[in-house]
């Protein structure tokens, strides 16, 4: 779930990431809905900007929670490979794993790899435990707990509900506008 979850806030960090390329989160519109979660959901509200600025700015200025910088560091050492650390974050969580006693369910006793016909289809599961050690690490550094997560999931998707409903009431006017438009000349465009 901890993967999954991470996962998750990757992905949707991308999309976030992408939008601020574009401007998105700047227009008028993205603002209203944005100012509406905050109005709604103070809490949820700021677990989104949190959430913004970890993955839109490079520096980890104006990051508060702890989470957030959680996420920003697992971001930066796990999914933008080849940067100036060059792997030391995830060799270290690489050894921690490896280079341990082998545990007693001995999932540490060698490093799998599950080799698919396409690459969607190939696991490398040494590189999901260094992983993992890695996110332990971090866990650990922030001494987060699984309720410290759960909180700024279940308030990232509040934003998220509130932001998508104001986004979709903005779509809606505007076609309402247009086909109003429409209709009043004449309906042919």
């Amino acid at each position: 779930m901890g993967r999954y979850s991470a996962g998750f806030m990757t992905e949707l960090g991308k999309c976030i990431a992408a939008a601020h390329k574009m401007g998105l989160l700047e227009t008028a519109a993205f603002k209203a809905a944005v100012m509406r979660a905050a109005t709604t959901a103070p809490g949820a509200a700021a677990a989104w900007g949190q959430l913004v600025i970890a993955f839109t700015v490079r520096d980890e200025k104006g990051l508060v929670d702890p989470v957030a910088h959680f996420l920003k560091q697992v971001r930066d050492n796990s999914f933008h490979y080849g940067h100036e650390d060059e792997f030391k974050m995830l060799a270290r969580g690489y050894r921690g794993r490896f280079g341990a006693e082998v545990m007693p369910d001995r999932s540490n006793g060698k490093a799998y790899a599950s080799l698919g016909v396409t690459q969607e289809a190939t696991r490398f599961y040494f590189a999901d435990a260094a992983m993992g050690a890695f996110m332990e690490s971090k866990t650990k550094e922030h001494a987060l707990s699984p309720s410290d997560f759960a909180t700024f999931g279940k308030n990232v998707g509040v934003a998220l509900r509130y932001i998508v409903e104001g986004l979709l009431e903005h779509l809606e006017a505007e076609a309402a506008s247009s086909d109003a438009a429409s209709s009043a000349g004449g309906g042919a465009v």
